[in-house]
């Protein structure tokens, strides 16, 4: 992703820090000197400033940066090499391109050629990557596409799509920085390649990599969601990658169900999740451009416009996601987003639903039905019950569809958390959330509802997730 750095969260993440906390290897300055991120040799590109209108003096700013003019070349002749890096002290190992044997091209850094032959970048970075920015540059110029990945300890975290065009001068620089803090903990195996599918030489320079450590939280208040809060944008809202514990918790939840069990951890990559659910004003634009059918005619629940849609069976949930440019979440997706890292109850913690955290049938009766008033509520009407990423409405007012096929337990559940697909794609999927009518026993977030696929009732509404 190309953007702008993070800086908000930078300077939350620097102002915890402890004077003289700094580990061998780390700059530490109350000003811009010897914060100059890429190499000023290249001349005539503009340099982004990573401190943006921030003032120097005012704060004490630590990160690891490595630059790569120690890059392993013999008169700037490319060689597979594994270097000690000048600065972090970290061992690099690097592959130009398997059996491809040395290659020149002048300039610093360090190349990555070709990705089908294994041009890779990788080392293990102890204390963990809070955030991360790398410097790249266009070797040669060209018309192929050029395409970088990062993996966090052999998960894909991040796609880069440098934005060279088909002719950029070598000397391009540009930045690129994950899309939100990665609280990537303990010593991290980092990997930078060219994506293994792309053949053909897609030649890009690596002139430095900086990197803030997840250490510096502090170790009594490590970096989770909770220490940075809610990253919610454009109306959705970002869960960073990394594992989770899903199921019901035991130790917490008294009314786990055997669907639920067993209690189990799942590494989730990062992605967004609509920050609300859909409303009938949204999905009826869907309807008039032709690509959603409309909701079932016999439903009752409120049809105002801010109001999440309801009577949508799964396919139109589905196709809705998809006109949006987005899909269905999994099932593992939406329950990090609703609970966190922490293996909560609820999406705010452990204490009891009412009515001022959720959209739902807290009498046990039908009068009790919508909090009292019989349907649901306007999207994001519970501010109290939001989730640790700052999703709202995970629990009631609606279901939610997921992409997974329904299955009775997580006994054969997935560890990357992709979504549990049936190869024959039945009628029974997953819904979760509960809704306007549902009981506080359904209003859990790691209760699990199976329905049938083209069940639309006045119950099932859309919320879409898209990957990084």
């Amino acid at each position: 992703m190309i953007r702008s750095l993070f800086l908000p969260s930078l300077l939350a993440a620097t102002i915890l820090l402890l004077a003289g906390c700094c580990p061998e290897g780390v700059f530490q300055s109350d000003d811009h000197s010897g914060m100059d991120l890429r190499d000023r040799s290249l001349v005539g590109n503009e340099h982004q400033d990573p401190w943006g209108d921030v003032e120097p003096g005012d704060f004490d700013v630590v990160f690891f940066h490595e630059t790569f003019d120690n890059r392993p070349t013999t008169t700037h002749v490319y060689v597979d090499n594994t270097f000690e890096g000048t600065v972090s002290g970290v061992t690099w190992s690097y592959v130009h391109a398997r059996d491809e044997g040395d290659f020149a091209i002048d300039g610093p850094g360090v190349m990555l050629r070709r990705g089908d032959e294994g041009s890779s970048l990788r080392a293990t970075i102890p204390g963990g990557i809070h955030e991360i920015w790398i410097d790249v540059r266009k070797a040669f110029s060209g018309s192929n596409d050029r395409y970088l990945e990062m993996l966090i300890d052999g998960q894909l975290v991040e796609t880069f799509g440098p934005e060279f065009g088909y002719s950029g001068e070598d000397d391009t620089v540009l930045r690129f920085d994950s899309t939100t803090p990665l609280f990537a903990s303990g010593d991290v195996e980092l990997e930078i390649r060219i994506p293994p599918s792309m053949a053909g030489n897609r030649q890009i320079v690596l002139d430095n990599i900086v990197w803030t450590p997840y250490s510096q939280c502090g170790e009594d208040e490590p970096c989770t969601s909770d220490v940075w809060g809610p990253q919610c944008t454009d109306g959705m809202c970002h869960v960073p990658y990394g594992p989770f514990m899903m199921g019901c918790n035991e130790d917490v939840d008294d009314e786990c169900a055997a669907t639920e069990l067993p209690y189990h951890e799942v590494f989730v990559p990062s992605f967004f999740i609509d920050e609300n659910q859909v409303t009938v004003g949204s999905y009826q634009g869907c309807v008039n451009a032709g690509a959603c059918t409309s909701p079932s005619s016999y439903c009752t629940a409120n049809r105002s416009e801010d109001h999440p849609v309801t009577c949508v069976d799964w396919d139109q949930a589905r196709a809705y996601c998809a006109w949006m440019g987005k899909r269905l979440c999994t099932e593992a997706e939406w329950e990090k987003a609703a609970r966190g890292l922490d293996g909560n109850k609820y999406p705010w913690g452990n204490e009891p639903v009412t009515c001022e955290h959720a959209v739902f049938n807290e009498e046990g009766v039908a009068a009790g039905r919508g909090c009292g008033t019989g349907t649901t509520s306007s999207i994001g009407s519970r501010p109290d019950g939001a989730s640790p990423y700052g999703v709202l409405d995970m629990l009631g007012n609606v279901f939610d569809w997921v992409e997974d096929d329904w299955f009775d337990s997580y006994e054969q559940t997935l560890a990357d958390g992709s979504a549990r697909i049936d190869p024959a794609r039945g009628y029974d999927k997953v819904a979760r959330g509960g809704a306007y009518f549902s009981r506080s026993n359904i209003l859990r977030a790691s209760h699990r509802s199976g329905l049938e696929r083209h069940l639309g009732d006045e119950t099932s509404g859309i919320r879409c997730c898209r990957s990084n």
